[in-house]
């Protein structure tokens, strides 16, 4: 068998959704031919964690990616995120002087580089899967790949150049980390998107590159974490799974909410929407103005399994994209089809919203659409009580975005670049 080195800086049981892809293909890969040796973080203490067992059947998992004197990233599962402002003029100076591309983990890399090699020595590696955030993962791949001759694929879980949180960044950082994204696309033997509408958008910006080096393996979900829909009782709920974060809020639904209040549509067992992660402040703020304080409830984030429950008894999943972002299919995506509850997507048309009418998973509102959105709740209440249901499941589209059949995609990659 084979063997892969993956970079990873996050892992179950962490909640973090990035650290599930690694995951999911070290646990798949050796289906395939292919062992794992995962480099990620140790395991922070007092956070709240997945549940599940983490252990690999093939191959081992090494928490060894911070030296242990290195101060940990800041990860928070608080319920009430307060609006980032734009800093004024002067503050946006001193931050231009005072940021470095691709952070303070880049000052790591020396570090990386010896722990790196000393893995590879000892289990004898024979290609390197280096998946991001952060981008710094991607030069840590680069660079043992470059010192000890492996073949190496890089995995962008989402946009880097593209991204819009590179915005927030100096003009002359976003420069330096585009000619770096570029040198590390050109230097590895494949570079890998989750959504095609990425990767197209990137053959568009480094034309440069052959265009059969990019390709596409989209997140998944994992089949033994599969849980049956449950009959809803009680008020009509609506669940969000995840945090809000970049553009991504709930004022869309929560106008709807207010439009069915004022139009007397209100059902008689009332409506819940509940949000399981990060809520922007300025939602429990318009909730409060509308009179919905009572009707929008969030927590903090939970375990994976306790979460597809939710999903699994509430009677609308909630989705949102990046509202006009369109170069992302979020990883919540996959666990709301094996919830098997209907979906009301908000999100510009995208490789998203084909993903959702392919599957027959629910209906899709552009974001801003009150009206739209306060007709699918509607649906939704009236499929409570009999009505038509919202949507349909198409068991064989689902099925394509299984653990399994990711983890099969992403070891013919690995076998078309030791193979070459």
């Amino acid at each position: 068998m084979r063997k892969v080195l993956i970079i990873s800086r996050c892992l179950p049981p962490l909640l973090d959704v990035g650290g599930k892809r690694a995951y999911r293909f070290a646990k798949y890969l050796p289906m395939f031919g292919w062992q794992p040796i995962v480099w990620t973080g140790e395991i922070p203490a007092g956070l709240p964690l997945d549940t599940f067992s983490v252990e690999l059947t093939e191959g081992r998992i090494e928490r060894t990616y911070y030296p242990k004197w290195w101060p940990q990233p800041h990860l928070t599962y608080t319920v009430a995120q307060a609006p980032i402002e734009k800093p004024g003029t002067a503050k946006r100076f001193l931050s231009s002087l005072t940021t470095i591309p691709l952070g303070r983990d880049f000052c790591l890399t020396p570090r990386a580089a010896i722990v790196l090699g000393r893995i590879i020595e000892r289990e004898q590696v024979d290609a390197v899967f280096a998946t991001s955030g952060p981008p710094t993962c991607l030069v840590y791949g680069w660079l043992i790949s470059r010192l000890r001759g492996i073949p190496l694929c890089l995995d962008f879980r989402d946009p880097w150049s593209l991204n819009f949180l590179q915005r927030r960044k100096p003009l002359w950082v976003q420069a330096a980390e585009k000619r770096i994204e570029h040198f590390l696309m050109r230097e590895a033997q494949r570079v890998v998107f989750t959504c095609q509408d990425a990767a197209v958008a990137y053959r568009e910006l480094y034309r440069d590159l052959p265009a059969e080096k990019i390709t596409t393996i989209a997140n998944s979900f994992d089949p033994v974490q599969r849980v049956e829909p449950q009959k809803s009782t009680g008020p009509i709920k609506l669940v969000h799974f995840g945090n809000c974060n970049g553009p991504r809020n709930l004022e869309t639904v929560i106008k709807a909410l207010a439009m069915i209040q004022r139009q007397g549509a209100w059902p008689a067992e009332g409506i819940r929407l509940v949000n399981f992660g990060r809520v922007r402040s300025t939602d429990v703020d318009l909730a409060a103005t509308l009179g919905l304080a009572g009707a929008f409830e969030y927590q903090q984030a939970v375990d994976t399994q306790a979460g597809l429950r939710y999903l699994a008894a509430s009677d609308l999943q909630i989705l949102v994209n990046y509202s006009n972002e369109t170069l992302y299919v979020p990883a919540k995506t996959f666990d709301y089809l094996v919830a098997g509850k209907p979906i009301l997507c908000l999100s510009r048309p995208s490789e998203l919203t084909s993903l959702v009418e392919k599957t027959g998973a629910g209906r899709v509102v552009d974001p801003g659409d009150v009206e739209g959105t306060a007709a699918v709740i509607m649906s939704a209440i009236a499929a409570r009580n009999g009505g038509a249901p919202v949507s349909s499941l198409n068991s064989a589209e689902v099925n394509c975005y299984d653990a399994r059949t990711t983890a099969e995609k992403l070891a013919s990659v690995l076998n078309e670049m030791v193979n070459v």
